[in-house]
């Protein structure tokens, strides 16, 4: 078994991040959300759900800790398959903000994009969530090639502020509570 640490982030006393797990003899995976105290002892951990069939894949990516000890995700689905009736390949993704507890218990989940059913050779059309963030009132930010989308404790949606042309990049929080955004402009140029 080998196991990798993705997406180590830290909090005010603690560190959190997603542990995959690979087994090599039955080639099986498992996820897991994992919460450490600083010096690097485990307090908390659960599997995050994710699998895969003929025609889509499914898990979670972008995973946070709230202020409140709620855990956030970016859940993905990605489907391809032959369209039977244009004879055409097509690939779909959707994308979800997901509220879970300590224990790895869904409370919530709201959609907040997807790509549409497009034809592959027509280009398709491409949605991507770039970060997820809490701010100090406990609110979570989504920041994805469309918008920045601000959704309450209960997954209503406070605000959402268009991109535009610009698709946002990195995301900075500052100690004061404010957003600093990286975009990109249709010519992939960081602005």
């Amino acid at each position: 078994t080998s196991n990798n640490m993705g997406g180590l982030q830290f909090g005010e006393d603690v560190m959190y991040g997603q542990l995959y797990e690979y087994d090599e003899e039955t080639y099986e995976s498992t996820q897991y959300f994992v919460t450490y105290d600083m010096s690097g002892k485990e307090l908390s951990r659960f599997v995050v759900p994710q699998g895969w069939d003929e025609t889509s894949s499914w898990g979670m990516s972008q995973m946070i800790l709230s202020p409140d000890n709620a855990v956030y995700g970016i859940e993905y689905v990605y489907m391809n398959y032959n369209d039977e009736a244009t004879g055409q390949y097509v690939w779909e993704e959707m994308y979800n903000l997901v509220k879970l507890d300590m224990q790895g218990n869904e409370q919530w989940t709201v959609s907040v994009g997807s790509s549409g059913s497009k034809q592959v050779e027509d280009g398709g059309n491409y949605y991507y969530v770039n970060r997820i963030m809490c701010d100090g009132d406990g609110n979570v930010w989504v920041f994805d090639t469309a918008s920045y989308t601000c959704y309450d404790k209960d997954g209503n949606n406070v605000i959402s502020i268009e991109a535009t042309e610009k698709s946002s990049g990195d995301v900075w929080l500052t100690k004061d509570g404010n957003f600093i955004v990286g975009q990109w402009d249709s010519e992939w140029v960081n602005i």
